[in-house]
């Protein structure tokens, strides 16, 4: 299947933010040392990948964390 016909990978909705000069100097050349091209698409999974993390840390769980020790 074609990546243009599934319905899912459709992106809708746009997020915007602004950054100071040194914060974008800092990304850009983070881009440039590791030879990133796709300015978005890092930007999309870096944030998720964050956000993921996060959660799992954040997860309920069955004992709290002395009683697991």
């Amino acid at each position: 299947m074609n990546k243009k016909d599934n319905k899912s990978n459709n992106r809708t909705h746009q997020l915007t933010c602004m950054l100071t000069e040194e914060e974008m100097n800092a990304i850009n050349s983070y881009l440039r040392h590791y030879h990133i091209k796709n300015k978005s698409n890092w930007v999309r999974h870096t944030l998720i990948k964050s956000i993921i993390a996060h959660q799992e840390m954040d997860h309920p769980t069955l004992f709290d964390e002395f009683e697991m020790r």
